[in-house]
């Protein structure tokens, strides 16, 4: 404890004045020894008249007592209270019954919820509308519902940074509360999004709603409020859907999201929507097998009349399949185990077109194909001609000696010359395909006699650091693809080259066996003139479809590899296909006057050469307005962007997505611009919205009348260094006190008879 001193005069005069009415104190009392007062009387008055000038005095020097004390106190809960025109709405539909604000004050306190909030928590009161104002530190009685507008967003910052400086100003020392209460109507015209603003807060917000006819007669709704998907699409490659729909009043609800293509079922997805989830995006996954343009309806299947939910309108749209196929010529001198496995993903996927010839016997070989390739060859190829058909050549366990000279040639010239491309499967005949100069000029490997003699395994595999990057192994950033190359099955057997070459890539090597200059390489590539051409050390890859991890659209290790490999190995290295470009917005429906947050990203299984995104919003009135993308440091492929929404409406986002000056994929959203509501009138309760930023921050939806919703404190009570001043002056303590006690003194002489 501290005592200061602030004197209205200064010190001497108060020591003279203080003397001086010690001197007339002391006549008084002789006076009153003159008139016979009895003794005990005049000491009475002594004392009384000594406390008078003590008083008197310290009135004069104006004293300021400091002391400081622990409090227990729980952590702080912001509570803000909407005091806007819109909760001054009558309940009942009728108009009759008490105002939203009144009612959910009156519910907050006869329910007990107010009683166990300020038991649990230190309770920091604000009023808001257009803006936030503090209140007392008791609970509010007097407010009125008189607020022009609301700005939910504006108001949280503001409530926020005043906390903030209140907390600075106590010297509190722990962390600062995150967690705000919010009774409102859900009515917001601020231009700030209040998701966002509370996001950028790192605030947690519940959310009590008033009740009101206008929430119970919205009744349940869902809609597809967008889809997104390329417009141009590689035929066979995966095409995604993002598909946004909205609901209100059917949480939990069984629904199964459906995928047609010219009135064929391609895709379902069963999902159901989580209390406080008013918005969900869901990805449907389709690989079209038909070029052409194709028309796609995605719709909802709510179950039928006895669901009791309602009908969704279809969403209605068209993209153009690109009906490219890849060429691809399979040559082995050897049956082995992988080809049937090899074969499949070629049968499957009908982005390639495979022609294949084992040999049966002497001079004599089994052709396969499929009966829509370009070509059909009359025999296995003996020149450069009869293999120019083909975009990719795969070498399985090849005998060079088998095969015409010209063919040897012709296969360098095609990978050198017309950039086409080559892939080689070793095996134990690997050392005679190195001793072919024409071929072992092209292999990313050293190939000596001792890579025909196999590593026996198990082999355990793992990819390099530069495999992740490559296009052959890339794979997204999130979900079951993501892992599908952290644990690889072990290979039984590799055949082991002695080292890669300068230029080469090592992408798959031994994580324990090797020689002299490394790890054993199983899976190199590199550039070879216009061509490229890749090694695979081992023959029983297939491994990695019996036994690897298989990801969300059923994709093993093995079919992912081959898939990557052919495609990223193709004429003109088309990419449309496995690339997805998304534009997200941080809700699908606003209001007149609000911004809208932009997300785009790209979603690809494969790097993206110079990368360049442009999009720009088509407007109400028909006016292009071009939109600045700037990069998230945090997320690479990712971009933000945001414009105003001045007027009612549908605005559309175009996104469009180049790699070396070429368009590889594009996408369009749609967003919903609704005429803001006045603060009068009929104004519905917005139930979804408070829903929505519960959710989205963490927090719960609260009915007083329901314990099991009530908010807990995440911390126990802490002990909390307390400054206390008490300035005895300017609560007129000393002044009142002065008062009384000649007050007093009077009365005692006048009851006595000595006035």
């Amino acid at each position: 404890m501290s005592l200061t001193w602030v004197p209205i005069l200064p010190v001497w005069l108060i020591a003279v004045i203080a003397a001086a009415l010690a001197v007339l104190l002391i006549h008084g009392s002789l006076v009153l020894f003159r008139k016979k007062v009895p003794g005990r009387w005049i000491a009475y008055l002594f004392v009384l008249r000594v406390v008078a000038v003590v008083v008197l005095v310290l009135c004069l020097l104006q004293p300021t007592v400091l002391y400081r004390h622990d409090e227990e106190r729980g952590p702080d809960l912001i509570v803000m209270v909407d005091t806007s025109k819109s909760m001054a709405t009558p309940v009942n539909a009728d108009g009759s019954g008490p105002t939203r604000l009144r009612d959910a004050m009156d519910r907050l306190r006869s329910s007990g919820l107010e009683k166990s909030l300020s038991d649990k928590f230190t309770l920091r009161w604000f009023a808001f509308d257009g803006d936030a104002r503090p209140l007392d530190a008791a609970a509010p009685s007097g407010i009125a519902a008189a607020g022009e507008t609301t700005r939910l967003g504006d108001s949280l910052a503001t409530a926020w940074s005043y906390y903030r400086q209140t907390r600075a100003r106590e010297s509190v020392s722990d962390a600062a509360s995150g967690r705000v209460l919010l009774i409102t109507d859900g009515v917001d015209h601020g231009a700030q999004d209040a998701v966002a603003e509370a996001q950028r807060l790192g605030v947690t917000i519940d959310t009590v709603v008033p009740k009101g006819p206008a929430a119970e007669r919205e009744g349940k709704r869902l809609s597809i409020a967008g889809v997104q998907s390329a417009r141009r699409v590689l035929m066979g490659s995966e095409s995604r859907f993002l598909v946004t729909l909205r609901q209100h009043g059917i949480e939990r609800a069984p629904l199964k999201l459906l995928l047609t293509e010219d009135g064929e079922k391609v895709a379902t997805m069963e999902f159901t929507f989580n209390p406080g989830q008013d918005e969900r995006q869901i990805v449907l996954n389709h690989r079209p097998r038909m070029p052409g343009l194709k028309k796609y309806v995605i719709s909802v299947d709510t179950g039928g009349p006895a669901a009791q939910l309602p009908e969704v309108k279809p969403y209605e749209m068209s993209a153009q399949v690109i009906g490219h196929r890849s060429e691809v010529l399979v040559l082995q001198d050897t049956w082995r185990w992988d080809f049937k496995f090899l074969r499949r993903v070629f049968e499957d996927d009908p982005s390639f077109s495979f022609t294949s010839f084992l040999p049966r016997g002497e001079g004599t070989f089994m052709h396969f194909g499929e009966p829509d390739r370009k070509v059909n060859p009359a025999g296995p190829p003996r020149t450069k001609a009869e293999i120019d058909w083909y975009d990719t050549i795969v070498l399985g366990d090849f005998r060079p000696g088998a095969w015409s000279p010209a063919l040897l040639s012709g296969i360098a010239k095609m990978v050198a010359e017309d950039g086409k491309s080559l892939v080689v499967v070793a095996g134990p005949n690997i050392a005679r395909l190195a001793q072919v100069p024409e071929l072992a000029q092209l292999l990313p490997v050293e190939i000596t006699e001792e890579s025909s003699k196999p590593t026996r395994g198990p082999v355990d595999v793992r990819l390099t650091a530069e495999a992740r990057q490559s296009p052959l192994f890339f794979s997204p950033t999130t979900g079951a693809a993501a892992q599908r190359w952290n644990a690889l099955p072990a290979m039984d057997q590799v055949y082991a080259p002695l080292r890669k070459r300068p230029a080469a890539t090592i992408l798959v090597e031994a994580s324990k066996e090797g020689n002299t200059y490394g790890n054993l390489i199983v899976i190199a590539e590199h550039t070879v003139g216009r061509g490229r051409v890749v090694y695979v050390g081992t023959d029983t890859l297939w491994k990695w479809q019996t036994m690897g991890s298989v990801d969300e659209s059923g994709n093993t290790p093995y079919v992912a590899f081959w898939q990557q490999t052919l495609r990223a190995l193709g004429p003109g290295r088309l990419h449309e296909g496995s690339v997805s470009l998304w534009v997200q917005p941080d809700r699908t429906q606003y209001g007149t006057g609000q911004t809208v947050n932009l997300v785009t990203s790209i979603e690809a299984d494969h790097p993206v050469i110079a990368p360049k995104v442009e999009a720009a919003v088509a407007l109400p009135d028909g006016k292009t307005l071009p939109l600045i993308l700037f990069p998230d440091p945090a997320r690479p492929g990712t971009y933000t962007s945001q414009f105003d929404t001045a007027a009612p409406g549908s605005y559309r986002v175009t996104a469009t997505l180049s790699s070396d000056g070429r368009p590889i994929s594009d996408t369009v959203s749609a967003i919903d611009v609704l005429e803001s509501a006045s603060e009068t009138g009929s104004v519905a309760i917005d139930q979804a919205a408070l829903t929505r930023l519960a959710a989205a921050t963490g927090g719960r939806v609260i009915d007083p009348d329901k314990h099991d919703t009530w908010p807990t404190a995440d911390a126990a009570k802490i002990s909390v260094p307390q400054t206390r001043r008490v300035n005895l002056w300017d609560g007129f303590w000393l002044p009142v006190l002065l008062c009384a006690v000649l007050g007093f003194d009077w009365l005692l002489r006048l009851l006595r008879g000595y006035v």
